[in-house]
């Protein structure tokens, strides 16, 4: 089976199955770390802020292809429904010999199925997470979300309605895997991203993780949600790239459920 490396690699890196938002958040904010110091280092040479942008745009599409995977693979590991759905969906079927040699080396069929699965476009990941929000679709349960959230730097508790935070956020969305797509596949194509355009995208991706984690959480039992003393946290881009902060070990502070 040709996933085999692959699942064994993505089990040893990713910890617990409950650490599919805090892998994200601790994945993407380096990246966007990395993209807004060289935005300011290297302000006036577009040579290599357009490759920089390049770069992240190839990282946070990466960073969320994982977090799907990652949370998929956590609620398929215990519900056995939304387990039955998913597998019509899977393209690539292994045979009784692979999943027999997996099932020896301790990789779960929940692993198997996850890594079958396939994140890069906005239409597998609405066709795929949508299992985990039947009978709904996912992207309309997304758009339609209401949540009351902690917002760290600006000491706040706001009700953030997602459909008015973004106009053509399903767009926007889908353009994060397609310039993805062509940025690994084709590195002669320029990089003309704006700043404009690239902060909009950073945002978008920053809290669709998290509200979906949020939603997720709401529908099934699952630990990893990013409280701060018992309230729901919402990171915006000026927390994640903050460098005068850390996750907090006590429940005084903001910290990943576990």
């Amino acid at each position: 089976m040709k996933k085999t490396k692959f699942i064994k690699e993505w089990r040893a890196t990713r910890g617990e199955n409950y650490s599919y938002l805090s892998n994200f958040v601790s994945n993407y904010s380096v990246s966007a770390l990395l993209m807004h110091k060289a935005l300011s280092q290297f302000r006036n040479q577009d040579a290599i802020i357009q490759q920089s942008i390049r770069n992240y745009i190839i990282s946070i599409a990466s960073c969320l292809e994982t977090f799907y995977r990652d949370l998929f693979n956590y609620v398929l590991s215990f519900d056995e429904a939304t387990l039955e759905r998913t597998l019509p969906e899977l393209k690539a079927k292994p045979t009784y010999s692979d999943i027999h040699s997996l099932l020896q080396d301790g990789i779960t069929f929940s692993e198997i199925a996850a890594a079958e699965a396939n994140f890069q476009n906005i239409q597998e990941i609405d066709l795929l997470m949508s299992k985990l929000f039947y009978p709904h679709s996912y992207l309309d349960s997304l758009e339609a979300s209401t949540c009351e959230f902690i917002l760290p730097t600006r000491g706040i508790r706001s009700r953030v309605q997602f459909s008015q935070m973004w106009n053509n956020w399903k767009s926007d969305f889908s353009n994060i895997f397609q310039h993805r797509h062509s940025f690994v596949h084709n590195a002669n194509k320029p990089c003309e991203i704006k700043f404009k355009e690239i902060q909009n995208l950073e945002s978008l991706a920053l809290v669709v993780a998290q509200i979906t984690s949020e939603l997720v959480i709401h529908k099934f039992p699952i630990k990893g949600a990013l409280r701060g003393n018992g309230l729901p946290v919402l990171l915006l881009m000026e927390d994640l790239i903050s460098e005068d902060w850390e996750i907090a070990t006590s429940k005084d502070g903001i910290q990943f459920e576990k």
